[in-house]
């Protein structure tokens, strides 16, 4: 319900930038003292904050919904809060104190994200970009500056992962409690050195069994540790291990990187099949990127048995609302559907273990992220693509019924007043 923190004086800024203070909620749904029940950020290890400074509301009313968008939108990271400052005096009053660090050198209009690790060795981090020049996305740019190109694998790192549907690596390592470790090390060394050449992967590293426990799911058939693997997402079912006979080195992890990269290495379960003709399929972008049509996609993933029954019911519902919308003569309107069997998922769209889904793209408003639909029934369906699309149009009162079921409905209403 208030997923941005209005922050409306410097000592509001102060507190809120302050990653080692718990943030005391200022909302309306606190009239009164509030009893907070645990103190969870002292729990968390990570904690990251981002404070948008935008001195103009009117001005910048693109960049202020995108901000409360992917507020809603990243509600399952816990341990991020986004603050908004709409104070031009407040903001050149930090941008005196702070420089540099929170803006750039010809603007107040700035994005800043505080990021802090409460490890064995903290570390704390801040990262700025100019909002004025219009030129990054939101919703990439947080979670992107959420993540370093190389870091532990842990409930943080990976939820993120999982958001963006990023590829990765994981470095098993051994457990330095329990002896030397000098081959564990040297992975790790290896790995942390090649990570910022490679930014279109993400590279975590972990020594942790709860994690160690799935390794034979990535592709681990062997015990023994360190070794390394990659996945193409969330899936557990595209995964390429580096071979357990081949030497850990600099040169041959490096190949192994490549030849993923370049696609000469591929999952098992690609390899040696021959695959059944069949007709070219859309990509993503043919099915939503295209300007000047508001389009609904339903998203779903076809090799998920586990979730036909949920997938049937949406299903009706939206092909019926794509039946109503033509039957009403609204062409502006294009519902499509993309089964995301054997692709990897677009950034925004989140884990193949949740589809189906259903997202909105408004005509002239394609970037992520993506409004997505929660209330999928029919007559839902038409009332937010109404209230959502930039192309307008206006529905009439029962659009999501057709004639006879109008006309059964007000029978039916007839038959009970007598």
């Amino acid at each position: 319900m208030y997923p941005v923190v209005d922050l409306t004086t410097i000592e509001d800024i102060e507190q809120f930038t302050d990653l080692g203070l718990s943030w005391t909620e200022k909302t309306p749904l606190y009239t009164d003292k509030y009893e907070r029940k645990t103190d969870s950020a002292q729990l968390l290890k990570n904690i990251v904050r981002v404070v948008a400074f935008i001195s103009n509301p009117k001005e910048y009313e693109e960049e202020l919904q995108s901000l409360y968008k992917t507020a809603r939108t990243l509600h399952p990271r816990n341990e991020l809060r986004i603050g908004l400052v709409t104070n031009p005096s407040i903001a050149k009053h930090f941008k005196e104190q702070k420089g540099v660090q929170w803006f750039e050198e010809n603007t107040i209009n700035s994005l800043v994200l505080l990021r802090l690790y409460k490890g064995d060795k903290p570390t704390g981090k801040v990262y700025n970009y100019n909002i004025s020049t219009r030129s990054k996305n939101m919703y990439q740019w947080i979670n992107d500056q959420s993540l370093d190109h190389f870091m532990e694998l842990t409930g943080y790192s990976y939820k993120i992962i999982v958001i963006l549907n990023k590829p990765f690596f994981v470095a098993f390592l051994e457990d330095g409690s329990k002896g030397p470790t000098v081959k564990s090390q040297e992975l790790y060394n290896i790995v942390s050195r090649l990570a910022n050449s490679y930014p279109k992967f993400e590279f975590t590293f972990t020594s942790n069994d709860f994690y160690k426990k799935k390794k034979e799911s990535l592709g681990i058939t062997w015990s023994h540790e360190p070794s390394l693997t990659f996945n193409f997402g969330p899936s557990t079912e595209q995964s390429i291990p580096f071979p357990e006979d081949l030497a850990i080195n600099e040169q041959n992890v490096k190949d192994y990187i490549d030849r993923i990269l370049d696609g000469t290495l591929a999952p098992e379960k690609f390899k040696n099949k021959k695959p059944l003709p069949q007709k070219e399929k859309r990509s993503f972008g043919d099915a939503v990127l295209t300007e000047g049509t508001d389009v609904l996609l339903l998203v779903f993933d076809s090799s998920r048995q586990d979730r036909i029954g949920h997938m049937t019911e949406i299903d009706r519902a939206f092909k019926k609302a794509a039946r109503r919308f033509k039957d009403l003569g609204i062409h502006s309107v294009k519902l499509n559907m993309f089964d995301a069997k054997s692709v990897e998922l677009p950034d925004g769209i989140g884990s193949r273990d949740h589809l189906p889904k259903v997202f909105f793209f408004p005509a002239y408003r394609k970037q992520p992220p993506y409004h997505q639909f929660y209330d999928l029934s029919t007559e839902q369906i038409m009332k937010q693509v109404e209230a959502y699309a930039d192309i307008k149009f206006t529905l009439p009162e029962n659009a999501h019924m057709t004639r006879e079921e109008i006309e059964a409905k007000y029978a039916r209403e007839r038959a009970g007043d007598l």
